[in-house]
């Protein structure tokens, strides 16, 4: 375990637990790199990157994750979701999760079969 600096330069190395505490503790600096090769948090150049088991963000941006992905309300391309649809701005498409049923008023189908279930 050490702490040294001259130089400008500071290193603060230790085998344990190493606590930095305050009621204002900043960190400045233009290059991060906190955890291990599984997870992690990092950041440069403007970027930032997070990763861990289920779910990396990488420095442009894209997530990649596996798993479940709730949400009770938001925006995701352009469509709402709400707790039980998910719909077109306009409403000319809307898709009913607790009824199963899919509104369109502007809707081509080309191919396929469409049945009516009945009940």
């Amino acid at each position: 375990n050490f702490i040294s600096g001259s130089g400008g330069q500071l290193a603060i190395q230790a085998l344990g637990t190493t606590t930095i505490s305050g009621s204002a503790v900043n960190i400045q600096t233009p290059k991060f790199f906190m955890g291990g090769q599984s997870q992690f948090i990092s950041g440069s150049n403007g970027n930032i990157e997070i990763s861990s088991s289920n779910f990396h963000l990488q420095p442009d941006g894209d997530v990649i994750m596996s798993g479940t992905i709730t949400a009770a309300a938001g925006t995701i391309g352009g469509f709402a979701i709400t707790d039980t649809a998910i719909s077109s701005s306009n409403d000319n498409l809307i898709l009913r999760g607790d009824s199963g049923q899919i509104t369109g008023s502007e809707v081509l189908f080309d191919g396929g079969k469409i049945k009516s279930v009945s009940s």
